[in-house]
């Protein structure tokens, strides 16, 4: 998810790329095939050097770095099992990582039933086609939706553009590469981590 901040999801996908080319481990040559490497493990990431992160800026190569980083180390715990509050509580308290980002990985890394980014672009633009509140008011009309706000965030998704919601069968001709709703934690130089929805902007601080 760090890697999807403030970039499109194409765009993530070939940062995740370059990430496994330059720090993972190559598969023998018989398993080769679209998969080249293996994943990199997380003290290969904390401990690489920025022209081992291409493509990103330094600030997002910290973010990268401090995340592997306490996941190496045992003070983040998403491994199986782990408790999704604690989780939530860990990934906040690190620099770099917003809501968004911490909402992101409970709902897709741990299946967290009641996770939900409200600050997602796509889940902010759905909700207000459908008469729903935006910014903050969002995430306050969501909370009838709980313990199940994933599943309200996969079906404003569904119900959305986003081109996780395309269906392989999409007319011919669309582009499937071009509508990126998710949004990012957006951090800014005064500890500040915004995040642009419908048009309004919430504004949380940080754990410095």
């Amino acid at each position: 998810m760090v890697l999807s901040q403030q970039v499109s999801t194409v765009a993530a996908g070939t940062l995740t790329g370059r990430l496994v080319q330059s720090l993972g481990d190559p598969l023998p040559e018989p398993l080769t095939g679209p998969v080249t490497h293996l994943f990199p493990t997380a003290a290969a990431v904390a401990g690489a050097a920025d022209h081992e992160l291409p493509g990103m800026p330094a600030s997002r190569q910290r973010t990268l770095r401090t995340v592997a980083a306490a996941l190496a180390e045992g003070e983040v715990d998403l491994g199986p099992g782990a408790d999704w509050g604690t989780a939530r509580e860990q990934l906040l308290a690190l620099p770099g990582v917003g809501p968004w980002t911490a909402e992101m990985v409970l709902l897709r890394g741990l299946g967290d039933p009641d996770a939900f980014p409200a600050t997602d672009l796509g889940v902010q633009v759905t909700a207000a086609a459908h008469g729903l509140p935006g910014g903050r008011g969002l995430a306050q009309h969501a909370a009838a939706w709980s313990p199940w706000r994933s599943y309200a965030t996969s079906l404003l998704w569904a119900a959305s553009d986003h081109a996780a919601a395309r269906l392989p069968d999409a007319e011919p001709g669309t582009d499937r590469s071009t509508t990126d709703f998710h949004t990012t934690d957006r951090h800014t130089t005064d500890g500040t981590d915004r995040h642009g929805g419908d048009g309004h902007t919430v504004t949380t601080k940080e754990t410095p």
